[in-house]
């Protein structure tokens, strides 16, 4: 399964058995991990997340697709949707966790993100541009209808030659 599957004790937090795309994805040996709890691994990158996640499966039994922050053996920080349900195993309460990799998704999301914005940037630059321009071509066309009416003064027609040819 591409998805990350933990199981671990409610009270402590101790991984009972992962599957191996957890293993994959962080980096660690089962033996690392069973056992073990994600804050002695160092899974949970803040408090914040931990904290507000494990609040929410408290209070209503199950968590469903939040996305979260978690660290790799190697201090990659990924971004999953957690989904968590408070289970049973020989009358000892657990939890049992199924975690989807999203950092690429959220990776993806950005660039397309910051390619709309620029896309949208482009279009403003072209918008003012084009109305730039409007204004350019008004007053060139002024400038050549006071060309054909001042033939004699040979210092207003070379300031106006020379607005022409600034065009």
């Amino acid at each position: 399964s591409p998805t990350f599957i933990a199981i671990t004790t409610l009270k402590e937090g101790m991984f009972i058995d992962i599957n191996d795309s957890f293993l994959l994805a962080t980096g660690y040996s089962r033996e690392e991990v069973v056992g073990h709890t994600a804050s002695e691994l160092g899974i949970w990158p803040g408090d914040d997340d931990y904290n507000k996640t494990f609040g929410q499966l408290f209070l209503n039994e199950s968590v469903h697709n939040r996305e979260v922050k978690c660290r790799t053996k190697s201090g990659d920080v990924l971004t999953v949707l957690w989904s968590a349900e408070k289970i049973s195993i020989e009358d000892k309460p657990c939890i049992i966790s199924v975690i989807l990799d999203i950092t690429e998704r959220k990776k993806l999301e950005s660039q397309l993100l910051h390619s709309q914005k620029m896309e949208a940037v482009g279009q403003l630059a072209g918008g003012v541009a084009h109305d730039f321009n409007n204004i350019l071509s008004a007053i060139v066309n002024y400038v050549y209808l006071l060309q054909s009416k001042t033939k004699e003064d040979e210092t207003l027609k070379g300031d106006l030659d020379q607005i022409t040819a600034l065009s």
